[in-house]
């Protein structure tokens, strides 16, 4: 059963206008707190790559899963 409600969740996530992005997925303004340069990239729920979880945590989006993000 949890794996079928994290499925409905992405599937209602996956066809969003900008307006229904979650907050979560909007980046902001970069924080100027330095990242490490280390590749491992992580897809944020805004279907952007970012080189690792430090960079977007940095522009302010906290849902992300490891692994670049799939080319549509």
């Amino acid at each position: 059963m949890k794996r079928w409600s994290s499925l409905l969740v992405l599937l209602a996530f996956s066809n969003c206008e900008p307006r229904q992005v979650p907050k979560n997925c909007q980046e902001k303004p970069r924080d100027e707190r330095g990242c490490y340069a280390l590749y491992d990239p992580v897809c944020g729920c805004n279907g952007k790559t970012y080189s690792n979880s430090c960079e977007a945590l940095a522009v302010g989006i906290t849902d992300f899963s490891k692994g670049a993000c799939r080319e549509n």
